[in-house]
C-alpha cells in the first residue's frame, strides 16, 4: 500500500458515510446516503427494498458502458449483486473465519462474541484474503485477452474481526513495538447520554476491562496490524498482476476501507461510532499518467461514483448525492473547496467533518463539537461549553444548518444494529 500511495493522489482525510460495513457498502456503490435509503443495519441489502431496488450502482454503471466486470470477496457486504457483474465469485474461503475449533485468546466462560478473537492462524494460501487475491489475478490475466475495458472490485476481508492471520505477519510486529492506549475514565465526560447510548458504551466496557487485563491490549493491536500486513501483501500480489499483463500502465486503482475501528480509542475497540476512528478510512486512487499528491481536504466514499465516472468520461447518473473528487485529483482547486463531509449511523444522527471541526448531532438534539486544530482525539466537547467562544458559536451555527431536514426510517427488514439507542426497533 505504501508503493501504491507513492504512485497516488492520496486523501488523507477521507471518510466513510456511515461506521458499519452494508451502509458504508450500499452509500459508496449506490452513490446515495444512508439516510435517503433508510439502510442502516447489517440488513437488508438495498435491492431486497422494492423503493431502491432498480438503483444503479457503480460497477453497473460501467457493465452499461461496456466494461467487463467482475466481484471476488466482500463487496456488497454478504451478498453479490448480480446485476452489476459480469463475473461473480461466490466462493468466499472460509470468509471472516474459519474459526478455530476454541477460542485463541477469548476466556471460554465469558459471553464475548468470537468475532472478538484473535491471535496466529493458518499458513498464508490458506487464508481467505490470499485465495481472493489469487482469483483477481486469474481474472485480470484472463481480461487481457479481452477486447474491452474492465472494472474489477476486489474486497478483502482483513483487517475485519476476528484478527486471525499467520505466524509470519505477527513477527512483522514484535509486542516490543505496540503499545495499547491507557484507558481513560474522563474520555466519554463531554458525550451526552444519547451518544453513550448510540455506540452501546457501557455494553461493550467488559470487553475494554478484559483487553486491559494482563496487557491483553497490545496482543489485540498487534493481531490487527498483522491482518493489516496480511491483506497488504495480497495488494501487492494485484499490482504485481497488473504489471505483469501490462495493464497498469491504463489501469485506474483504488483502494479504500469502508470504515475504521476504535482500536482503543474512548475505551471503545470496533465500530459504530460518529467518532474519527470510526468513520475515517483510507482513500488511495492511482492514474495512469497523473502526479501523486496529497489532499488534506476531508472528502467522502460517497464521492467515488462521479469521480470514476468522470475519470473514464461516462456520463453521471443525475441522482448521485457526491461530488467528482476530478479537480483535486489534477490539482486545479484549493484545499478547502467542499463542504463538511457527511457520515450518519442510524436515523437522526449525523456527524460533519470539514478541515477544523467535527460537529455530530444525535437524533434526540443533542450535540458534540470537536476543533481537530486543538483536540485531534476529540475529548473536549465544545458543543457542552456555557460560553462558547465567537469561533466556537459560529462553527455550531453553520453546522447546524447542513445538517439534513429529513431523514428515512429504518428500511423494512433492517437488523445487526449493534445498539440499544433504538427501542423497538
Amino acid at each position: 500500500m505504501d508503493a501504491l500511495a507513492e504512485v497516488s493522489v492520496v486523501f488523507d482525510h477521507a471518510y466513510a458515510q456511515a461506521p458499519s460495513c452494508n451502509p458504508s457498502r450500499t452509500s459508496f456503490l449506490t452513490g446515495t446516503y444512508p439516510h435517503n435509503t433508510g439502510i442502516y443495519g447489517l440488513a437488508p441489502n438495498f435491492w431486497d427494498v422494492e423503493e431502491f431496488a432498480p438503483l444503479l450502482t457503480l460497477p453497473g454503471h460501467f457493465r452499461n458502458a461496456g466494461y467487463h466486470t467482475g466481484s471476488m470477496g466482500k463487496i456488497f457486504h454478504t451478498s453479490s449483486h448480480e446485476l452489476s457483474f459480469d463475473h461473480v465469485l461466490r466462493n468466499w474461503f472460509g470468509a471472516f473465519g474459519p474459526f478455530p475449533p476454541k477460542p485463541l485468546n477469548l476466556d471460554p466462560e465469558r459471553s464475548f462474541n468470537r468475532y472478538n478473537d484473535w491471535g496466529p492462524r493458518q499458513r498464508e494460501e490458506e487464508t481467505p484474503d490470499y485465495q481472493i487475491a489469487t482469483a483477481a489475478t486469474r481474472f485480470i490475466e484472463d481480461a487481457g485477452g479481452m477486447d474491452m475495458p474492465f472494472f474489477l472490485a476486489v474486497g478483502f476481508f482483513r483487517p475485519h474481526a476476528p484478527l486471525f492471520a499467520p505466524q509470519e505477519f505477527f513477527d512483522l510486529h514484535p509486542l516490543s513495538g505496540v503499545q495499547a492506549m491507557e484507558p481513560e475514565d474522563d474520555q466519554l465526560a463531554g458525550v451526552p447520554a444519547f451518544g453513550k447510548k448510540l455506540v452501546s458504551y457501557f455494553g461493550q466496557q467488559d470487553f475494554n476491562a478484559y483487553l486491559m487485563e494482563k496487557d491483553r491490549g497490545r496482543g489485540f493491536l498487534q493481531a490487527y496490524r498483522a491482518s493489516v500486513s496480511l491483506m497488504d501483501k495480497q495488494v501487492g500480489r494485484l499490482m504485481l498482476a497488473l504489471t505483469d499483463t501490462g495493464a497498469l500502465s491504463n489501469t485506474i486503482v483504488v483502494l479504500v476501507s469502508d470504515h475504521g475501528v476504535q482500536n482503543g480509542e474512548k475505551n471503545l475497540w470496533f465500530k459504530r461510532t460518529l467518532w474519527e476512528a470510526s468513520t475515517r478510512v483510507p482513500m488511495l486512487i492511482s492514474v495512469p499518467g497523473g502526479s501523486p499528491r496529497h489532499v488534506q481536504m476531508p472528502v467522502g466514499l460517497i464521492d467515488l461514483f462521479p469521480t470514476l465516472s468522470e475519470l473514464v468520461e461516462l456520463p453521471l447518473p443525475g441522482r448521485l448525492e457526491g461530488i467528482s473528487l476530478l479537480p483535486w485529483i489534477r490539482g486545479e482547486l484549493p484545499l478547502e473547496s467542499r463542504e463538511p463531509v457527511l457520515s450518519v449511523h442510524g436515523p437522526g444522527n449525523f456527524a460533519l467533518r470539514d478541515g477544523r471541526w467535527r460537529y455530530i448531532q444525535h437524533a434526540d438534539g443533542s450535540e458534540e463539537l470537536y476543533d481537530h486544530h486543538v483536540d485531534g482525539n476529540e475529548r473536549h466537547n465544545l458543543a457542552m461549553t456555557e460560553s462558547p467562544s465567537e469561533d466556537v458559536g459560529a462553527a455550531l451555527d453553520r453546522r447546524r444548518s447542513l445538517i439534513p431536514d429529513t431523514f428515512r426510517d429504518f428500511a423494512p427488514g433492517t437488523r445487526g444494529l449493534g445498539s440499544g439507542a433504538y427501542p423497538g426497533k
